[in-house]
């Protein structure tokens, strides 16, 4: 992917029952991508990188 220079990658999970969200820590390890997510409680945001936020370590 990197010698073609490939800008966008789409994970299509519609219909999607579950599963081990490890396996979505690998996938996006393995990708090299690393992603931040936001949540918000009530007035507050916090900003955490989502291999952490998943891995439970947020």
């Amino acid at each position: 992917m990197n010698q073609r220079e490939v800008s966008l990658l789409v994970v299509d999970m519609r219909y999607n029952g579950g599963g081990n969200s490890l396996l979505g820590n690998m996938l996006l390890e393995a990708l090299n991508i690393h992603l931040s997510i936001s949540i918000s409680y009530g007035n507050t945001t916090n900003t955490k990188k989502a291999l952490d936020y998943m891995a439970g370590r947020a």
